[in-house]
This record gives C-alpha cells, sequence and structure tokens, in this order.
C-alpha cells in the first residue's frame, strides 16, 4: 500500500475502505486492520482535517489486544493534529483496570468524541 496523493490510498480516497476496515476487525484480523488503518490515518493526515472514525478504530483494535500504551499514542496523535479539540471532564465511568494511564485514555477518547461532533460519552449508551 502507498499513498498516491493527498487523502488517498493506493488510488482510492481514504473514505472507500470503511467497510474493508469493519471486515477485518469483524474477522479479528487485527493485524491486517491495524497496518491498513496507519496507512488511511496517514492519508486523512495528508488531507486535513484529519478525520476521527480512523484513529478510533485503530485505538478499539489496540484495546481488545491490551496495547495500551499504544492505544494512548494514537490518540495522543490524533490530538496533536487538533490542537483545538477541547473538552472539559467531569468524570470518567470507565472501570480502570490499568490505573491511571487507562483514565487518561478515556479522557482521550472523550475529546476525539467531542471533537467528531458526538455527545455520547465512552462507556455509556
Amino acid at each position: 500500500m502507498r499513498a498516491s496523493r493527498a487523502g488517498y490510498v493506493d488510488g482510492r480516497h481514504f473514505t472507500e475502505f470503511v467497510d474493508e476496515v469493519r471486515n477485518l476487525k469483524a474477522s479479528a484480523n487485527h493485524t491486517e486492520a491495524e497496518m491498513l488503518l496507519l496507512f488511511l490515518i496517514d492519508a486523512t493526515e495528508s488531507a486535513p482535517p484529519p478525520a476521527p472514525w480512523y484513529y478510533e478504530q485503530l485505538a478499539i483494535i489496540y484495546r481488545k489486544d491490551e496495547r495500551l500504551a499504544d492505544e494512548a499514542a494514537i490518540l495522543k496523535r490524533f490530538l496533536s493534529h487538533n490542537s483545538s479539540s477541547q473538552t472539559t471532564i467531569e468524570r470518567s465511568s470507565y472501570v480502570p483496570a490499568g490505573g491511571l494511564e487507562i483514565i487518561n485514555v478515556s479522557i482521550l477518547y472523550l475529546r476525539l468524541r467531542n471533537y467528531s461532533g458526538s455527545r455520547k460519552r465512552v462507556g455509556h449508551s
């Protein structure tokens, strides 16, 4: 896979890969999904503003694979491209299995959700 121009991977716009990402995740093919999502994240960063969905999907994969440092890193990467995405955190409904780092990741998720226009808090239906 390679970026052919801003916002494109292998000649396809990054938005054309949504079903492929969903299928890879559904089949628990996390390695391939991770590789694809990293290419797509690069593509979305080359056509600002970056689309939050791709970061969130990769963060979910990292969470399922218990790769908490990677999960935090990809969310921080998103925020580094969106310095205007600020929110106040009232409380996290997240059960911290890994201590403070998990709480910090929850805060990053809340900022990501706030940026993408969702008012839904992490862990709530």
